[in-house]
C-alpha cells in the first residue's frame, strides 16, 4: 500500500468537512482554492506514517495552491496545482518554490524533496532549473514533457518512487512519469 497519495483540482471547499472526504487509514492534510471555483490540493499520508505540514518562514501569496508536508524525518512532499489561467505572475510562484526547497535543504540537508503536481503550461524544466541545487540532483529529468502532471525528486539522494497518474478516455489511470532518482 502506498503511503502518500497528491490528489491536485480537489475542489475541494470549507464546506466539505475532512470527515466527508478523508480516507480510512489516511491523514488528511488539504489546501482549498479560496475566492473562485475549483483547484485545491492534497495529500493524503498512511496514518501509521508520522506527518505534519510543514510552513516556510517566507510567506508566499494566498493564490498559490502549494502544500508542503513533511513525512517522516526527512520526506518532504510538495503538492502543487498551478491552474492553466493563474491569477498571480508564474515567477513568482517558482520564486517562491525556490525559497522553500533552498530553506528546506539548509534546515534538513538530507532531506528528500518530492515536488508533484499539475503544472499545466509550466514546465518541469523550468521548475527543476529553479529549484534544484546542481550537487543534489540527479542528471535525470523528469518524463513528463507530454504530460501535464509532474513529479520530480529535487535531490540526488531521493529513494521516493515518483509516480503521476491521469485519466484516459477510458477512465483508467496511465502513468505520466517514473521514478526520476
Amino acid at each position: 500500500m502506498s503511503s502518500v497519495a497528491v490528489i491536485t483540482e480537489t475542489h475541494f471547499k470549507q464546506k466539505h468537512t475532512d470527515s466527508v472526504v478523508g480516507v480510512d487509514g489516511f491523514t488528511l492534510f488539504r489546501r482549498d482554492r479560496t475566492g473562485r471555483r475549483g483547484g485545491g490540493v492534497a495529500v493524503y499520508v498512511n496514518s501509521s506514517v508520522q506527518s505534519s505540514i510543514w510552513s516556510p518562514t517566507s510567506i508566499g501569496s494566498r493564490a498559490f495552491e502549494l502544500l508542503w508536508v513533511r513525512v517522516g524525518d526527512s520526506l518532504f512532499v510538495a503538492a502543487l496545482y498551478h491552474p492553466p489561467r493563474p491569477t498571480y505572475d508564474t515567477a513568482d510562484l517558482l520564486s517562491y518554490t525556490e525559497n522553500c526547497v533552498a530553506e528546506l535543504s539548509h534546515d534538513v540537508p538530507l532531506a528528500e524533496i518530492v515536488l508533484d503536481g499539475d503544472l499545466n503550461q509550466l514546465s518541469d524544466d523550468d521548475v527543476i532549473e529553479r529549484t534544484a541545487d546542481s550537487r543534489r540532483l540527479s542528471a535525470s529529468r523528469p518524463a513528463v514533457s507530454t504530460c501535464s502532471f509532474a513529479c520530480a525528486c529535487l535531490t540526488s539522494s531521493c529513494t521516493v518512487p515518483c509516480v503521476s497518474y491521469r485519466r484516459s478516455r477510458k477512465k483508467r489511470p496511465q502513468s505520466c512519469c517514473g521514478d526520476v532518482r
